[in-house]
């Protein structure tokens, strides 16, 4: 039952990722103004893509310990889950770049 619930926590904040990544790459590609005109390096600028990916693993970071606490799940579970989506992101974005 508990493989059930993480799973599907798993799928909504898979999709909850994605859509903040996509529409973080909209605003990217209409040139939406995301750095302060004084600033001399703009991360958004140095990673481009990378820091899209980044934006949707963190996303999903947020989102699960949401979804899979209103999903029923014990905070064992919860902690678990979320740290291990941390840990995947750290890893990920450290090994990038």
């Amino acid at each position: 039952m508990d493989t059930q619930l993480l799973g599907k926590s798993l799928l909504q904040a898979v999709l909850t990722g994605l859509v903040a990544a996509f529409a973080f790459e909209v605003m990217v590609r209409t040139g939406a103004p995301l750095c302060a005109p004084s600033a001399d390096h703009c991360v958004v600028d140095l990673l481009g893509e990378l820091f899209t990916v980044q934006i949707g693993g963190l996303a999903m970071a947020l989102a699960l310990p949401v979804f899979a606490r209103r999903a029923g799940l014990g905070w064992t579970a919860t902690v678990a889950a979320g740290a291990a989506v941390v840990a995947l992101n750290l890893v990920w974005f450290a090994g990038v770049t």
